[in-house]
C-alpha cells in the first residue's frame, strides 16, 4: 500500500499531507518503529489498529484493505466535499547551529465544531530515508519521527463565545541524525474520542526563520487527507 500512497500524495502536495507511523507488528524489528515506540504505539491504539497496512483519511474514513490508487481518490474526494471553517496558521524558529526548533500552531474556529475532545496536535516527520525494509520498500517518507508534547497532543477548548481562537507550541532539539530540509512539522486539530480531523498544515523546518530573524512568519492551512 506504501507505495501507492505515497504516489498519491505526491500527487496531491497543495491540500493533503501524510504521517506514517510504524507499528511493533507483524515484527518488532522496524527501526522507524523503535525509534519511538510510545508515539508509535499511542497512535496505533488510538486508531484501533489490529493490521497493517492501514490508512485512514482524516481520520474517520474507514480502512480499505484492497489498496488502489482509484479507492484512494475516492475518499479523497468524498472528504474534500465535507466543508469546515476552521482555519490553522503556525510560525516559529529554527536554529540550523544548536538545532533548536520552536513552533507556535494557531487554530481559529468561527463556527460550532460538534461538541468533543479537541486536541491540537504537532508531528515531527522525515522524508528521504534510505532503510532496504523486508517489505521491498527502500526510501521511506512522511515517516512519524515524533509528536509534541505527544501522541495525545495538546486540549484545547472550544467551548467559548465564537469566534475561538486555540494555540499550542512546542519547543524541541532536532535529532542530529536527521535530515532538517527533509523534515516536515505537521499540524492538525482532531476531535479524540471520534478522531475526525478538521483542519491539518504543514511547514518544513528549514522554512522557519532563525532565532535572531523575525520570527512571525506564517503558513496558510491545508485540508489534510491522510493523517
Amino acid at each position: 500500500m506504501e507505495p501507492i500512497l505515497l504516489a498519491f500524495l505526491r500527487d496531491h502536495p497543495d491540500d493533503s499531507v501524510g504521517v506514517l507511523y510504524h507499528s511493533g507488528f507483524p515484527g518488532p524489528g522496524d527501526p522507524f518503529y523503535q525509534h519511538n515506540i510510545a508515539d508509535n504505539d499511542g497512535r496505533i491504539a488510538d486508531y484501533g489498529v489490529i493490521g497493517v497496512p492501514e490508512e485512514r483519511a482524516d481520520g474517520v474514513l474507514e480502512p480499505i484493505f484492497l489498496y488502489t490508487y482509484e479507492r484512494i481518490q475516492a475518499v479523497y474526494d468524498a472528504r474534500k466535499a465535507t466543508p469546515t471553517d476552521v482555519t490553522l496558521s503556525a510560525g516559529g524558529s529554527y536554529d540550523p547551529g544548536s538545532g533548536e526548533v520552536q513552533i507556535t500552531v494557531t487554530a481559529d474556529v468561527p463556527s460550532p465544531l460538534p461538541p468533543g475532545d479537541y486536541r491540537l496536535h504537532i508531528v515531527l516527520t522525515e522524508s528521504g530515508i534510505d532503510y532496504d525494509a523486508s517489505n521491498g520498500i527502500d526510501v521511506h517518507d512522511h515517516t512519524m519521527r515524533r509528536m509534541l508534547p505527544d501522541h495525545g497532543g495538546t486540549p484545547v477548548d472550544l467551548t467559548g463565545p465564537l469566534p475561538v481562537q486555540v494555540e499550542a507550541s512546542a519547543l524541541f532539539g532536532l535529532d542530529p541524525s536527521y535530515a532538517p530540509d527533509r523534515c516536515h512539522l505537521v499540524y492538525f486539530l482532531q476531535e479524540a474520542a471520534g478522531r475526525e480531523v478538521h483542519q491539518a498544515g504543514s511547514l518544513l523546518v528549514t522554512d522557519l526563520p532563525e532565532p535572531s530573524a523575525v520570527a512571525t512568519a506564517s503558513w496558510s492551512s491545508l485540508k489534510a487527507s491522510y493523517r
